[in-house]
């Protein structure tokens, strides 16, 4: 049987932090944790990003994040607090749940993604191509 995505997103929210919007905000002007946009190049061009987060692709993700891989990024160190944003929050859960299984141990993701980031009326920047 094939589950269905949203539940395994809801499965991901019981394992690791879910933010507010105002949570978020407040953890990424704080400085206690590093904003991590998981979407691909061409949404955050299409629909902007937030302010002072840093980029990894979903797809690269578990490349980027194992100190052991070839395609390992300095950004990503295990003491470090992430929180995940996407879209509208399913790719950021599933994506801070796999993070949490490879030993990161202080993750969350936006619960409402970049849209309730925007719907909250917080700004939204723009990426240049």
């Amino acid at each position: 049987m094939v589950e269905n995505v949203w539940f395994l997103v809801d499965q991901a929210e019981e394992q690791i932090d879910v933010l507010s919007v105002e949570e978020f905000e407040n953890e990424i002007s704080a400085g206690t944790a590093v904003g991590l946009d998981i979407r691909d190049t061409r949404d955050r061009i299409r629909q902007g990003v937030i302010a002072n987060t840093l980029h990894a692709p979903r797809g690269m993700l578990e490349f980027l994040v194992d100190p052991n891989s070839g395609y390992h990024d300095s950004m990503f160190d295990p003491s470090k607090r992430y929180i995940l944003y996407c879209g509208l929050g399913g790719q950021s859960a599933l994506a801070a749940k796999t993070m949490l299984e490879m030993g990161y141990k202080n993750v969350g993701h936006l619960g409402p993604g970049l849209t309730g980031w925007g719907e909250a009326g917080k700004p939204i920047d723009t990426v240049d191509k």
